[in-house]
């Protein structure tokens, strides 16, 4: 009787010991945090992607290579389809949108890899323009919702793909015309600063057609020179005696462009007080010009 009472309490702590083992190290599933595209810090075209029912793809170029994946806490094991490849397992950390893998096993050495959350975040979707004021030209970068891009400036024009991360936008990741962006977003302008050439930012804005410019302007100096702006963004001026001509024109902050992205762009701040409009060249030092309405 002794001895078989033992066996039950000895059958019944490892039960317990069973139970609170898998508790401890948790149960199999798909960490919804996981779930979504993270691109490598060290190569962003080099990403994971990790779906809520269980699978995932990754490499250089999503697809190449396909797994199911599952966490157990915070340990991450990805499982290759294909037969004969080990099985990759690591610690996983998420702070602010940055993946950090800490393998254990899968990866000679051990090493860790930080990655950063993929996004194609709405808020930079549309056209943006921006001014390269040592060069005096305007670019313009294009983002559209489905993850392409049209960008450029005069002679140069650029298709693509984009996304962002928590802190950059990259262009045509992979490719020999890849850039990126490390970026701050306050009150609708976006501060761009390159990370791959030292020294190199722009400051970009919405492009469009500020209201404030619709009607007849004459020149303070000659009302026989006048600009007349359109609100399809077609502007005639001129001296009227002798005839007007015309042109396309936007506004990005407080820049206007005249002839955007092309061989005759014109590029000006301008300000409007008490219905005088004055333009300043960003291109040509010294040259200002005021209008009356």
């Amino acid at each position: 009787m002794f001895t078989k009472k033992v066996k039950l309490i000895s059958k019944s702590f490892l039960t317990l010991a069973s139970v609170l083992i898998f508790t401890a190290c948790g149960s199999r599933e798909q960490n919804p945090e996981l779930v979504g595209i993270w691109g490598s810090s060290d190569d962003l075209s080099w990403q994971w992607t990790f779906n809520a029912d269980g699978t995932g793809s990754g490499g250089p170029g999503i697809g190449t290579e396909d797994f199911s994946w599952f966490t157990r806490g915070d340990v991450l094991t990805q499982d290759p389809t294909a037969a004969g490849i080990m099985n990759f397992v690591s610690n996983f950390n998420i702070t602010d949108d940055t993946l950090v893998l800490d393998f254990t096993s899968g990866f000679s050495g051990n090493p860790t890899f930080t990655y950063y959350r993929i996004l194609n975040d709405s808020k930079f979707f549309g056209e943006w323009v921006g001014i390269f004021l040592d060069f005096g030209v305007a670019t313009s970068m294009n983002l559209n919702a489905d993850g392409t891009h049209n960008s450029g400036s005069a002679n140069h024009e650029l298709d693509g793909t984009w996304f962002n991360t928590a802190n950059m936008i990259v262009l045509d990741a992979g490719t020999v015309n890849e850039e990126r962006w490390n970026f701050t977003y306050e009150n609708g302008k976006l501060n761009l600063s390159s990370a791959q050439v030292q020294g190199l930012s722009l400051d970009m804005y919405r492009s469009n057609l500020n209201e404030e410019l619709f009607g007849i302007w004459n020149w303070s100096d000659d009302g026989d020179w006048m600009y007349s702006f359109h609100n399809d963004g077609s502007v005639s001026r001129g001296f009227r005696s002798s005839g007007l001509e015309n042109l396309q024109w936007i506004t990005a902050g407080n820049y206007l462009i005249f002839e955007p992205f092309t061989e005759r762009e014109e590029i000006w701040t301008y300000e409007i007080v008490n219905d005088t409009f004055t333009i300043t060249s960003a291109q040509i030092e010294g040259m200002q010009f005021s209008y009356i309405r």
